[in-house]
């Protein structure tokens, strides 16, 4: 196996995106870091490759120290700590995740975790704003806790979930997302269907850019769209309203009898909605004529001198 080779380049990339972070490159980064990952399953049969593998990973530890960079931090603790768990299966290949425990304020895996490793992850700026960066290490700790951490609460209620913090909610997504798939938002069942259902993703989105990004990747809230795209929904949602009211006569009296100021307002509402649908696109045409004729003139203009 070619392991010095990859824990080599592996570095390498890190070193890449302490000195010079343009030229970092994030697909040969993740890749030579699932690489390595791959080797895990088979260093357990081969246990004097184990060992050797631990001492070259704590040879590269030693060469800076851990905290020169958020990058060099997280990889460093989340690498070896899996190397540990899937690895040393006989206590004599953990050399290099006794030194770097030895660095942590919380001596426990999964405390550490939630405790100091999450944090840092949310923490404003964190790997250089990259969100590709920042989405792999979610992922790689939601795979960890799912693996070893305390067991997933299926059941969680949405009062449980607005109690955590914005790093332990979106965690707490990511991992229900992993083990019980992507397509949560379409059973009514779950907690991800409550919680969209009652505008909370809409809401939360607005407080934060990177939860703003996490919840349009996993499309737990619709990106905005133009104004004119704004408007052509507004108007398709009050014509089908409209055409609601008046599906019959005895509907349409009935409504307008037990609320009739509502619907009064509801009524002159969808006509204001339906002028502004008429009149944006007017005023927008007769805007682009007008820019259109002075071009034309200044065109002229010029060719005449």
């Amino acid at each position: 196996m070619k392991v010095r080779q990859y824990i080599d380049d592996l570095f390498r990339y890190i070193g890449t995106y302490e000195t010079n972070f343009s030229a970092f490159d994030f697909g040969a980064f993740q890749q030579t870091y699932n690489g390595i990952r791959a080797l895990f399953g088979a260093l357990q049969e081969y246990r004097d490759q184990a060992v050797e593998t631990d001492y070259i990973l704590l040879d590269f530890i030693h060469k800076a120290p851990l905290k020169a960079s958020d990058l060099r931090e997280l990889t460093v603790q989340t690498l070896v700590t899996w190397f540990e768990m899937e690895v040393d299966v006989d206590n004599r290949s953990n050399q290099a995740y006794s030194y770097v425990r030895g660095l942590r304020e919380v001596r426990q895996d999964v405390p550490y975790i939630e405790e100091q490793l999450l944090p840092k992850l949310f923490r404003a700026g964190a790997l250089n704003n990259s969100f590709q960066l920042h989405s792999f290490f979610l992922i790689e700790l939601s795979n960890f806790m799912n693996a070893y951490g305390r067991p997933l609460a299926v059941d969680l209620t949405p009062e449980q979930f607005e109690a955590k913090g914005d790093a332990h909610r979106i965690m707490e997504l990511c991992r229900r997302r992993l083990q019980l798939g992507d397509s949560l938002l379409s059973d009514r069942s779950t907690l991800e269907f409550h919680l969209q259902r009652v505008g909370f993703f809409e809401r939360w989105s607005r407080t934060n850019k990177l939860v703003e990004m996490y919840l349009e990747t996993w499309d737990y809230r619709t990106k905005p769209g133009t104004f004119l795209q704004r408007v052509q929904k507004a108007l398709v949602d009050a014509l089908g309203k409209f055409k609601g009211l008046f599906r019959s006569y005895r509907y349409t009296a009935l409504m307008f009898g037990q609320r009739r100021p509502a619907y009064v307002a509801t009524v002159l509402l969808i006509v204001v909605w339906i002028a502004v649908g008429f009149l944006v696109p007017a005023l927008w045409s007769g805007y682009s004529d007008s820019k259109l004729q002075d071009l034309n003139q200044r065109l002229t203009t010029v060719r005449g001198r």
